[in-house]
This record gives structure tokens, sequence and C-alpha cells, in this order.
């Protein structure tokens, strides 16, 4: 027994022995591989002959680690000469890439991050050398507002904030407004989720919109002041997480207030840090620009340059020009829809606008692998990393004596790979990433009033709420996406459900409950009616529980009362009762107004041939549906849609030729009640007379126009225009706005020939 716990006592300290730090003094360790015919008693003899600490031994690899002192060359020779091993090999530190690229679509045609020609800011190979578990940052975009709910922004955006009013709303500002989107796309688009684009920060980094905007105009400009800007300073400097602003505009106006608020970010922001401040050199393609806010002390401006790493032309050069990066051709986020810059959601652009945001998102990626740095730290790094590119001449300058500069490119072009390369990993403990587990809920649903006529507006007011593990004040507001139905049962998601409206909320940031409303007009049926919310019903955002997310609310909709209920019919064409043609088929449209006190939802009606013979088909019956106000009116039928009255059908003819007949449309019933106040103004009889065959032939069978603006004049205006009688009397063309209502006769009469139509007035 005591044998056997020798043993085992040897063993345990056998494998404590060999189990060192295999990265402690790298440089001093050597990997012995012995010979096939080399036993391991005479490896053992050999390190311990030359008193070598045995690091690690592998057994099935045939190989020893050793730490050696003194010369290498010394203790190569006596492994060499000692004939027990065929590999000698002296340890060395490895640089290594994990080749992570996004699964984004568009990667490949981001030449910015990556290109086969290198000529690009090695975004890649950079991530591959970052933490994944450092607290994320965000860069403060200075632009217009921003689609929260785009999928390439959902989880990546930081405390939105509206400079102009100072609330956490940031919709566009108007149709012109989607500057800000492609700009933000460059630094936080969401990354390897499988649609799009990637960005700068993959996910690292976060974009904290800013809308300084208070008018957009086409072509690209807008308005606004200091004091908005200084707004929107203050709102990155409180904001902890926070580590640079990007500007990508630019004017002529200096204000010294506003450039004493660019300085306190440099000192104050960051929690004393310092936060990185840039702005766009301009598109002016001048060498001498001095614009705003650029040109401010303590602003650095960005220029841009092309995929072949020369200086874009358009790009601001000179004294404006501190730093560099790809702004040409720079694939990226749009604003959805037909107001984008193209239909699609993604657009390459161009301009010193984005080499500013990817260079501030740049200087963040610095900021999140050593969070302990200055402003002035990260601004170092960032330039003395850059690439020399475009031939151009790099030279010391005191006034820029952070690296050699250029006229052209300032520091010249960014390289993210070789910046992080050169951030030293931080001392101390990193800050804790976010943990927010949160449950978003809506409750208190009220609809007003609880009891509605069909065709009146209700109000639905409710109440959208967020709960989260950590202090509200630490986090950051996300904007969550809610769902409004109709229905006329308590079963969400069933076939009567109508969606009747999309939305979003804006939770977190230290605001945990919003109060929100929406109006919809109630058509259909009268009856129990239900309002569905249900808040994040995209599954968006993560949460703790998802089945209390829905809120409901029963309300009574009733037909409308008949006191103070009429409707009026008036005929809309044909342009003439009654209506004198030749022709079989006429359409014909009427309009319904109403003439009384309360809304009109419904109206029941008939049309028919008054006299007529069973086997015609004398009645159609017909419904419309809506909300008719007191006051409006609408064409019946629907959708501006009209009836082809067929005046003679086949073998049974309504209107033969030579006689009248007369269509009727009869109101049945207004708001599910038969008549209405008054019953006079419901019927309306439309006469037709259709020509006898003799009277056929001395009009003729010209084109039939109802107004006489709408004839076809030729290339060459005809001589003269003449108006008669279906007898053929002249009749003044002067005073065609006089005659009364019938058939008439024009002629256009050019050199060589006459155009003849009938005139239905």
């Amino acid at each position: 027994m005591k044998k056997l716990i020798s043993v085992l006592l040897l063993t345990v300290f056998s494998i404590v022995s060999f189990s060192q730090n295999l990265v402690e003094n790298v440089n001093n360790q050597v990997i012995l591989r012995q010979k096939q015919d080399t036993p391991w008693r005479l490896v053992d003899a050999f390190t311990e002959f030359y008193n070598l600490p045995v690091v690690a031994q592998y057994e099935q690899l045939g190989m020893t680690i050793v730490r050696f002192e003194g010369s290498y060359d010394d203790f190569y020779k006596n492994c060499f000469d000692s004939g027990l091993f065929d590999i000698i090999e002296r340890d060395q530190v490895q640089e290594m890439k994990m080749d992570y690229i996004p699964n984004d679509p568009e990667f490949a045609t981001s030449w910015h991050l990556r290109q086969a020609t290198d000529k690009d800011i090695d975004a890649d190979e950079a991530w591959d050398l970052l933490p994944a578990t450092n607290q994320w940052v965000s860069v403060a975009m200075f632009d217009g507002g921003l689609d929260m709910t785009m999928s390439e922004f959902v989880g990546n955006v930081d405390s939105p904030f509206n400079a102009v009013n100072g609330t956490s709303a940031i919709p566009y500002v108007n149709s012109e407004d989607k500057h800000g989107t492609a700009c933000s796309g460059t630094i936080a688009a969401r990354t390897n989720n499988g649609i799009g684009v990637a960005s700068v920060g993959n996910n690292y980094v976060k974009v904290m919109p800013v809308n300084i905007m208070a008018q957009v105009y086409s072509g690209g400009g807008f308005s606004t002041t200091a004091t908005i800007q200084i707004a929107a300073v203050n709102a990155a400097i409180n904001n902890p997480n926070c580590v640079a602003i990007a500007m990508s505009y630019g004017g002529s106006n200096y204000s010294a207030a506003l450039e004493a608020a660019f300085q306190s970010a440099r000192v104050n922001g960051r929690g004393g840090k310092g936060m990185m401040v840039f702005a766009s050199s301009g598109n002016g393609y001048s060498s001498t620009a001095a614009q705003y806010p650029a040109n401010y002390n303590g602003v650095w401006g960005v220029g841009a340059t092309t995929s072949s790493d020369v200086r874009a032309s358009f790009s601001n050069f000179g004294q404006i020009c501190d730093i560099s990066a790809p702004g040409q051709s720079i694939r990226t986020t749009d604003r959805l829809g037909a107001e984008g810059y193209d239909p699609g959601d993604y657009r390459s652009v161009s301009g010193t606008s984005f080499s500013c945001p990817i260079t501030a998102a740049a200087s963040a990626v610095v900021a999140y692998k050593n969070w302990e740095l200055t402003d002035d730290e990260i601004l170092q790094i960032l330039s003395s990393t850059c690439e020399k590119v475009g031939g151009y001449v790099y030279s010391n300058n005191p006034t820029w004596p952070l690296s050699t500069r250029s006229n052209e490119l300032g520091y010249g072009r960014i390289n993210l790979k070789d910046a992080v390369i050169a951030t030293p990993n931080p001392g101390g403990t990193p800050p804790p990433p976010p943990t927010v587990v949160s449950n978003y809920t809506v409750n208190s649903v009220v609809v007003t009033p609880a009891s509605v006529n069909l065709g009146e507006t209700i109000l639905v007011n409710y109440n959208a709420v967020v709960a989260e593990e950590i202090n509200l004040m630490t986090t950051f507001a996300t904007f969550i996406k809610v769902q409004y139905r109709y229905s006329t049962n308590s079963t969400l998601g069933d076939a009567d459900d109508i969606i009747i409206g999309v939305d979003s909320v804006s939770l977190g940031g230290g605001n945990n409950s919003v109060t929100k409303s929406f109006s919809y007009t109630v058509g259909g049926m009268a009856g129990p009616r239900y309002i569905f919310v249900t808040i994040n019903y995209d599954n968006a955002a993560e949460e703790t529980i998802s089945t209390d997310n829905t809120s409901f609310k029963v309300f009574n909709v009733v037909n409308p009362s008949m006191v103070g209920a009429d409707v009026r019919i008036d005929l809309v064409m044909p342009a003439a009762n009654p209506w004198t043609t030749s022709l079989q088929l006429v359409n014909t449209q009427w309009r319904a107004t109403n003439t009384g006190t309360v809304p009109v939802t419904q109206i029941n009606y008939s049309r028919r041939w008054v006299n007529c013979t069973s086997q015609f088909g004398c009645v159609t019956n017909a419904t419309w549906n809506g909300n008719l106000l007191p006051g409006q009116s609408t064409l019946l039928p629907a959708n501006n849609s009209y009836v082809c009255i067929n005046l003679c059908g086949g073998a049974f003819c309504a209107v033969p030729v030579g006689t009248s007949n007369t269509f009727r449309l009869d109101v049945i019933s207004v708001n599910g009640s038969t008549g209405d106040a008054d019953l006079t103004n419901n019927r309306l009889d439309l006469v037709f007379n259709r020509l006898a065959t003799n009277q056929e032939d001395i009009i003729g069978n010209y084109p039939l126009f109802d107004d006489p603006n709408a004839l076809i004049i030729e290339d060459e205006y005809p001589i003269s225009v003449n108006i008669y009688t279906v007898t053929g009397m002249l009749l003044d063309i002067n005073r065609y706005n006089e005659l009364p209502k019938g058939i008439y006769i024009i002629k256009e009469n050019y050199e060589d020939h006459t155009n003849t139509y009938k005139w239905a007035k």
C-alpha cells in the first residue's frame, strides 16, 4: 500500500511540475521532439543533466517543452549533439486571426472594410483582435431623424436625442431627411445578421442618433442653430456610453459658444477622459476651405479617399484635413421606401459625410478595446497608425505633431487593424457589460367613447411599460414596435382580425412607461367589437416574458340613429336628363350627398327600368358602406366606377330606336333603416330618348363627346369650327355655353378635310 501511495504522489507531483503557464517566458521555451527510437528515460536524463525545467510533456506526440537559460545557440548545440531529437524549435508568439467574415450579403461590396488590393481599413482583421466581452460604446451622430425600427438598427441604437425639441423622439424631419440613415449605417448597421451591410463598429459600437435639423431642404441643405448644436453636445457628454461625436455637415457661420462646447466635450466627455470630435472636411474640391464645424479648435476634419487609396477629387484638403478615411462608393443603409436615395434599402454613397463617421467609429473601436485611454491617446493611436498612401509627400509639421502629415490626406488613411494592434490592453477591471433583462407589457387600454355609431371615430389610449432588472437610468432606450388590431371577438390572431396600425415606442434609458394614443374610424356591422394592442409583436427585442404583451378592450358599435339622417341623389353621368342618344350602351353614375345632421355609414339602393319585362332583369340591388359626414358626398357606384346601361340587349330592348324609357334609382334604406328624413330626394329618374333611324341618318355615326374642350385638335389648328343643331341649323359658336341641353353637331374645318363630332350637352 505504501508503494502505491508513493507512485500516486510521484504522478501528482509530475503533473503539477509540468502544468506551468505556456505563455510565460515564451522566448525561453523550446519544443523538443525525440526520435522514434529514443526512449523517454534518455530524454529525462538529458533534461536532468542540463537542469532544464520541463514545462510540459506529451507522450503520444513524443514532445517535451523545456525552458532554457543563457545562450540559445549553446542550448541548441547541446540538443543537436545529443542525437536524441529530430525537432528542436524555439517557441515564439504568433499573431493569429480568426478569419471572421460576417454573413451580411453586401459585405463583399463594402470595399472600405475589406478588398483584395488591401487599400482599405482592414476592418475584418481588426475585429479578429478584439475581446468579445468588453462594454459596448457609442458614437453620437449629429444629423437628422432615424427609423429605429429598421432591422439594421434594432439593438444597435443608444439614447436617441432630438436636440430641436429636447425629446428622445427622432422621426424624420420631412421627406428630404435621409442623410443621417446613411451616415449611421457606416457606424452601427447590425453586422453578421444575414442581411444588408456590415458596419465599422461590428456591434461593439452603437450609434447615438441626435437630430439637429430644424428643417431639411431638397438638394441636401438643412437649417439648425448654435443652441441646437450645443444641446446636442451636452447630450453626448451626459451619455456615459458615448465616446465620440461625428458631424457630416459644414457651413460658414462661426460660433464662439459652439466652439467652446466642442472643447468642453474634448475635456469633460467620457467622465473626464475626453471625447473625440470629428467633422467632415467638405466636398468643395478646395485646398483653402474653412468650413465649420471642421475648422473649430478641438474638432478633427476628416477627408475622403477612394478605393485606389488616393484623395477623392471632391474632398477638401489642406489645413482643414487632419485625417482621412474611405469616402467614395461606400455601401450603407438607406431610408426605407421611395423617400430614400434609392427604392431599395441600401445605397452606395460618396462624400466626406461618410469618411467622417467611419473615422469616428474607428476611434470608438479603440476606446472599446481600452476604455482607460484619453481622447488624446486615442487620436495619437489613430494618427500614428495611418497608412501614408496616395503617393503624397508626408513630412513632420509642428502644427500636427502626432505623425508625419501630407497636405492631401492629413495624417493619412486610417487602418483599423493597426490601430487595434497599437492599442494597449487596459490595466484595470473592465466595466461590466449591461445585463438588461426586460419585460414589455401593455396596460390601461381605454376606448372612447365606449359606445359608438358606425362610421364614427374612436380614440384609443394605452400605456406601454418596460420592467428591467437593472437601474433604468444606466440603460439605453430601445424602440419597440406596437401593433393595433380590430376584431369582432376576443381571440387574437383569428381570421376576422384587421390590422389597423403599427407604431413604435421608446422605452428604457430612464423611461419605463409611455402613454400613446391612436384613432380609428369604425366600419362594418354593429355589435361588440375589440381593440387589441400588442407590444414587441415581432419579437425583435429579447424579454423574459412574452405572454403578457397583449391587452384588449371591448366596446359597442351601434347603427346611427335615423333622427337627422337624410340622403339626396343627383345625376353625374350622362350630362343631361332627359338624355337623347343613338348609342346602345351608356355609362351612368350618381352622387349621394349627406344632407342630414348625422353620419351616414350605409346606403342600400336599387336600380331598375320603369317600363320593363321580367325577362330583361328589371331590378338590381346594391349597397354602399363607408363614413359620410354631414355635407359630404360619394359617388354611386363606389370607387369612382360607373354602371354601363344597355339600352337594348339582344332580343329584349328597354329603349328601342325611336322610343323612351326611364331608368330609376331608389334609396331603400339609410343606416339600416327604411327611408330617411326627406323621402322626396331619395329617387332619381333618368329618361333615355333613343333617336329614330331617320334622325340617326341626319346626325350620322360620329364620335360622341360631352365636353367641346375635349375635341381632338390636330398638329395645326382648324381654319374654323362650326356648331349645328341635329337638323342642320348653324348656331353661334361663341355662345355655345348658352345653348340648352341636348345633342349638337360640331365640325372642325381644315384646308383639305373636315372632322365631325356629336356633342352631348
